[in-house]
């Protein structure tokens, strides 16, 4: 387990912390979930475009699928690592501070 994975807290039969499916041996950070309960979030794991990059994923049940990077539209060389989505995931709603 590496420092920086994304975890989830469930009450469910008493109180439980679940390390998600997406981590990967890199870091994962700055978890976002869209309305649609899309996942998205930052990770430095291999194969990506730069130091670190955003990618998004959907649940699969209890787990989630394999997370896809957003491309290179949205991912360079350099680090992208925080980020911010609209509940409703319209890239026409951008943050204006």
């Amino acid at each position: 387990m590496v420092d920086g994975d994304i975890w989830r807290y469930r009450i469910r039969d008493g109180h439980e912390l679940e390390r998600l499916s997406v981590n990967s041996s890199s870091a994962e950070y700055s978890p976002v979930v869209a309305a649609s309960g899309t996942l998205y979030f930052a990770s430095s794991r291999e194969g990506g475009y730069g130091q670190g990059d955003l990618y998004m994923t959907t649940a699969n049940g209890s787990r989630f699928n394999t997370p896809s990077a957003l491309g290179p539209t949205i991912n360079s060389a350099t680090g992208e690592w925080n980020l911010w989505v609209s509940a409703d995931e319209n890239p026409q709603h951008r943050s204006t501070a």
